[in-house]
């Protein structure tokens, strides 16, 4: 079950819907998109896109996702394995996959305001910023002073 939200004023929530979902929600992220919508991991190795509360579209993934994070354009995915895996909102297939950036579980991801860079982070307290055009390295911060999650 997914709880949606709505702020009624600052700091102040009220729950407005709830979807059924297949599986346990384990990660979800808001498309930087104002027509798109939320994208959801699931537990059972989906993919769900919701929009309007409703689930419009749910794929399976191949592998063991840990955390989401959606630029304008893409869904990027963390796996188990220390990947990152980029798919397409469009259609939400596999586009790329930068394979075993992180040693460990992906813990956590970040996308910047204008979609340009994504950030994952890791138990090890690494964290990687990657430009999106180009899958390169932007950055890379080893030893971070604390777990990043």
């Amino acid at each position: 079950m997914l709880k949606l939200y709505t702020q009624i004023e600052e700091g102040v929530f009220k729950e407005s819907n709830s979807i059924k979902l297949e599986g346990t929600p384990l990660s979800t992220s808001a498309s930087q998109v104002n027509d798109q919508g939320v994208y959801v991991l699931l537990h059972n190795n989906q993919l769900a896109e919701v929009i309007d509360d409703k689930v419009v579209k749910q794929t399976e993934i191949k592998f063991e996702a840990t955390v989401i994070a959606a630029t304008k354009t893409e869904l990027w995915i963390g796996d188990k394995l220390g990947s990152l895996h980029v798919h397409s909102i469009t259609d939400m297939s596999e586009v790329a996959m930068i394979e075993k950036k992180h040693t460990q579980a992906v813990t956590s991801l970040a996308v910047s305001p204008d979609s340009k860079l994504v950030a994952s982070g890791d138990n090890y307290r690494y964290i990687y910023v990657i430009k999106t055009d180009s899958r390169e390295d932007a950055a890379r911060f080893t030893y971070h002073s604390g777990r990043v999650i």
